[in-house]
C-alpha cells in the first residue's frame, strides 16, 4: 500500500526546512563572527596607531603631562619606572591601568571588563562608564629619559553596541526565513502531488464500486505525431 501523499508532503517540507535551518544558523554564526572580528580589528588598529603616535612624542622628549584625548574611546598613559608621567585627562592622577612595564620593543594586548576598581589600581570615580569593556594595548619604547611603557585603553562599546543591535535582528530573521521556506515548500509540494492525489481518489472510487472501470492510461503518441509537434 502506498504511503499517503500528505506524508510525502510533510516529509519534503521537513527536510527542506531542516536543510535551510542548518544553512541559516551557520550563516548567522559566520556573519556574527566576521563582524565581531572586523570591528575588534578596527578598534585594535586605532589603539595601536594611537600608541605609535604617543611613542613618537615620548621619543622626541616633548611629552606633555596631559595628552590630548579622544573622549573615553582612547585613554592613554605613559609609565616610566612605575610612575605615570603622562596621561589622558580622564586618567589624570590615576595609577597605571596595567601593573607590568614592558621593555623597549615589547608589545602586549589584553581585554579588561572595566577600568573601575581594577585591583585598586584605578579608582571608582573615574569618568568612564563602569560597564564598558576595554581593549588595552601596551608598547615598550625607549625615550630620552629612559624606557617607558605606552598604554592605550580603547573602549569596546562600539563593538558591543553594534553586536547588541545586529545579533537580535539576525536571530529574529532565522525563524522568519524557516517559516517562509516551510510554507513555500508545503504549497509547491502540494501542487506537485495534486495529480497523484486525484489518481488515488479515482482508484479508491473504482475499487469500491467494483465496476470494472480502469484508470485512464497516458495516450501514447506515434513518431509521426511527435515529429509534427516539433
Amino acid at each position: 500500500m502506498r504511503r499517503p501523499a500528505i506524508g510525502i508532503r510533510a516529509r519534503t517540507t521537513l527536510v527542506a526546512s531542516l536543510m535551510v535551518g542548518v544553512a541559516v544558523v551557520l550563516g548567522v554564526a559566520i556573519l556574527l563572527f566576521m563582524m565581531t572580528h572586523a570591528l575588534r580589528s578596527s578598534i585594535e588598529s586605532a589603539a595601536s596607531t594611537r600608541a605609535g603616535d604617543v611613542a613618537l612624542i615620548a621619543q622626541s622628549g616633548s611629552l606633555p603631562t596631559t595628552l590630548p584625548g579622544h573622549g573615553d574611546s582612547l585613554l592613554v598613559q605613559v609609565v616610566r619606572a612605575g610612575h605615570v608621567v603622562s596621561s589622558s585627562r580622564d586618567l589624570e592622577g590615576r595609577p597605571s591601568i596595567v601593573p607590568q612595564e614592558l621593555r623597549p620593543g615589547q608589545t602586549s594586548s589584553q581585554q579588561l571588563p572595566s577600568l573601575h576598581d581594577l585591583d585598586n589600581r584605578v579608582e571608582k570615580d573615574i569618568d568612564v562608564d563602569p560597564n564598558t569593556a576595554f581593549l588595552v594595548i601596551s608598547r615598550g619604547v625607549e625615550t630620552t629619559r629612559g624606557p617607558a611603557t605606552i598604554i592605550v585603553a580603547s573602549s569596546l562599546s562600539p563593538l558591543e553596541d553594534t553586536m547588541g543591535i545586529l545579533a537580535p535582528l539576525l536571530l529574529l530573521s532565522a525563524p522568519i526565513a524557516l517559516a517562509i521556506v516551510a510554507i513555500v515548500t508545503w504549497l509547491l509540494t502540494g501542487m506537485a502531488l495534486r495529480p497523484v492525489s486525484a489518481m488515488r481518489a479515482r482508484a479508491e472510487t473504482i475499487s469500491s464500486s467494483s465496476s470494472g472501470e480502469r484508470l485512464p492510461l497516458p495516450r501514447r503518441t506515434t513518431r509521426y505525431e511527435d515529429s509534427q509537434r516539433r
